[in-house]
């Protein structure tokens, strides 16, 4: 079995400096939802991350036959460690709705 996809937060205040920086991880997320997958490079499963207009993290995982679009609010965001997704949307039966996850890009606000 591969290993669980992780995503990092790095803290701003970290990042100040010139030449090589190795800073410590300020939040770090798991979850089952990210899927490994057996015969990937490490398992890797997660496709893209962008955070949406009210500062929800989304991320899409694929990893077959697994699919998703996966939601995380500020607050379970502030906590870290190994979370359930507030809102997970999956393929219908057919996959003719969300076949291959990739980058997820939030635009601006529509008036």
């Amino acid at each position: 079995m591969g290993i669980l996809d992780e995503i990092e937060m790095i803290s701003a205040a970290d990042l100040i400096g010139a030449g090589e920086v190795s800073p410590p991880f300020a939040v770090t997320i798991t979850s089952a939802a990210f899927g490994t997958e057996p015969g990937l490079a490490g398992g890797i499963c997660l496709g893209g991350i962008d955070f949406d207009h009210s500062g929800d993290l989304w991320a899409s995982a694929h990893c077959d036959p697994e699919t998703h679009l996966m939601e995380f609010t500020p607050s379970q965001l502030s906590l870290g460690g190994d979370l359930t997704p507030s809102v997970t949307i999956s393929p219908n039966s057919r996959k003719t709705n969300l076949a291959y996850p990739g980058p997820i890009r939030f635009g601006p606000v529509i008036k």
